[in-house]
């Protein structure tokens, strides 16, 4: 409706209204009119309108604001500001999938451990190229297991997620005994057969 608006009648009040029913109008209020206040009702609207607010105004405060509106606003946040305690406050709300936002910047092995070592639940969205040794490592301590076969004994679907460098015996050994990987084979097996005979002629 803002559109419809004769200039002369767009009052700080009326680009107010507009930001706060729909927060990326904020990209059409004047500068003078871009306040800490005006810019809170955008955010609180819409996360991505924090690629609207002036970098003077992206308080912290505000960024996570935006950040839990609408995670995919990670990429107009200072990256300074995206601490890993910053980031398990969006996620705890939003959901871990969050961090696929993240600025490519931060995409890094180093950053992961400090989010690890802060929930190690981060391990299940981090890029299988960022899973080191040591991340994993970390993980499994975090986790609250003195061995990769220990904690694969608990949830077979952490052998998933492990370095190649920690399938030893013992660990390969309690994934194919998980009740994780036999669900795996039973669901396997069904799908194949069902392939083979056609759905509905099954002898099962």
């Amino acid at each position: 409706a803002l559109y419809s608006v004769p200039d002369e009648y767009r009052t700080e009040e009326i680009y107010k209204a507009a930001c706060e029913s729909t927060g990326s109008m904020l990209y059409k209020v004047p500068d003078k009119y871009l306040k800490k206040d005006i810019c809170t009702l955008a955010v609180a609207s819409d996360g991505l309108a924090l690629q609207y607010v002036p970098d003077k105004l992206k308080t912290p405060k505000l960024c996570l604001a935006a950040a839990l509106q609408n995670p995919e606003s990670f990429k107009y946040i200072p990256v300074e500001y995206i601490t890993p305690d910053f980031c398990l406050k969006v996620v705890q709300k939003k959901g871990y999938n969050s961090i696929s936002y993240l600025p490519d910047s931060l995409k890094k092995t180093d950053y992961y451990i400090e989010l690890v070592s802060k929930d190690p639940k981060f391990l299940w969205y981090i890029p299988k190229k960022n899973r080191t040794v040591r991340l994993c490592q970390i993980a499994i301590k975090k986790m609250g297991f003195s061995t990769s076969s220990e904690a694969v004994k608990k949830d077979g679907e952490i052998f998933c997620l492990l370095h190649t460098s920690f399938y030893d015996h013992d660990t390969c050994w309690e994934f194919i005994n998980s009740a994780y990987f036999q669900d795996a084979v039973k669901d396997f097996a069904k799908h194949s057969f069902n392939i083979s005979f056609g759905e509905g002629n099954s002898l099962l």
